[in-house]
């Protein structure tokens, strides 16, 4: 026999009440924001790049644009996208190859470009203001996600905006564009907010908030991309991966301490060399017996011959960091890699150490 439904408290239908009202203000915002454009996706299409990179098996796709910089044009993406690719190929969205003539890195932000021969772009917009209407256009073709997302900025800072149109990782490097077909900046990257007392009623009152990269005030340094590529890249998106992997180990040890170890992609072979070894010793877990301050002795070197993997990698990032010409916001950003695996290694050194 089933129970009766219990009913809903005055407090869960306010909730409800609260979520459902939110919902329809912000359909109705995103419509009234749409209807500021008198221009759609198919109007601005041709200005929009396909990116596939590849790294031995893995595979990424991603967005770019092409923008009239400087009275020449370029292809601009994200950084970060590019960095320690081994084959990179540009499309347009009819499925023509587009073949760049140079890279220049952005060194004070997470910003590429390069030059193209010939052709035009989006026109550079010489400013924004709080609560333009804006719209992002485009979106990875291999993902599901909306390729026209409306909003409005609600916050300006030096090398950024906030927007609420609410894109998502699928539309990371799509130009963000102003009622006049103008570049206001590049579609960059998501943060979670947390929600409390001092954030309600404001616009930070939701869960997720949306940044994006001004294309003006930008450093451009010229590199020699397969040198930078080889010497830079490649051990930033090693780096990038290791900490990829880590996360997820520490995600499954949390549930399971004693868990095999998966990883979605394949690992490099240190590590997938490490992984056979710690399945092994794991397997022996059930019924140890006799063996078990053994098992433990064999789990724990384990545990530390992973974090002195960490360990080697952050030294490596440290030296890399210090490199005469590295650009500054490159600079930062392996220190923070080096930070984060140091960080993991003395956290698996302290699960390795606690396990008996």
């Amino acid at each position: 026999m089933h129970s009766p439904p219990r009913p809903r408290s005055q407090w869960q239908l306010a909730f409800l009440g609260a979520c459902t009202l939110g919902m329809v203000r912000m359909a109705a915002a995103g419509l009234e924001d749409a209807a500021s454009f008198d221009y759609a996706l198919a109007d601005v299409s041709t200005n929009l790049v396909r990116i596939r990179c590849e790294f031995r098996e893995l595979k990424r796709d991603g967005c770019g644009f092409v923008a009239m910089m400087d009275g020449k044009p370029y292809l601009v993406a994200n950084q970060y996208l590019l960095l320690g690719a081994e084959r990179i190929k540009f499309t347009s969205p009819c499925g023509r190859a587009i073949q760049p003539q140079g890279v220049e890195v952005g060194a004070n932000g997470d910003l590429v470009r390069l030059p193209l021969a010939d052709g035009g772009g989006f026109a550079l917009a010489s400013g924004c203001g709080m609560g333009e209407a804006v719209a992002v256009f485009g979106k990875d073709e291999a993902k599901e996600a909306k390729d026209s997302i409306y909003g409005r900025i609600s916050g300006i800072g030096a090398d950024r905006i906030e927007v609420t149109a609410e894109f998502d990782t699928a539309n990371m490097g799509c130009p963000v564009l102003n009622t006049r077909r103008e570049v206001v900046a590049l579609a960059s990257y998501t943060r979670e907010s947390r929600s409390d007392a001092v954030k309600k009623g404001s616009r930070f009152d939701h869960g997720t908030r949306r940044f994006c990269l001004k294309l003006e005030g930008i450093q451009w340094q010229p590199v020699d991309w397969k040198r930078f590529n080889h010497d830079v890249g490649t051990p930033y998106l090693e780096a990038s991966l290791m900490l990829d992997r880590i996360g997820d180990l520490l995600e499954g040890w949390r549930e399971k301490p004693l868990g095999q170890v998966q990883f979605g992609a394949q690992p490099d072979r240190e590590l997938a060399s490490w992984a056979q070894s710690h399945n092994d010793i794991v397997g022996q877990a059930v019924d140890v017996g006799k063996g078990r301050r053994e098992f433990y002795d064999s789990y724990s070197s384990s545990m530390r011959r992973l974090s002195a993997m960490c360990s080697a990698q952050a030294r490596q990032l440290r030296r890399l960091s210090e490199q005469r010409g590295l650009t500054a916001y490159l600079a930062g950003e392996i220190r923070d890699q080096a930070d984060a695996l140091e960080a993991a290694a003395a956290l698996i050194d302290r699960m390795g150490s606690s396990t008996y």
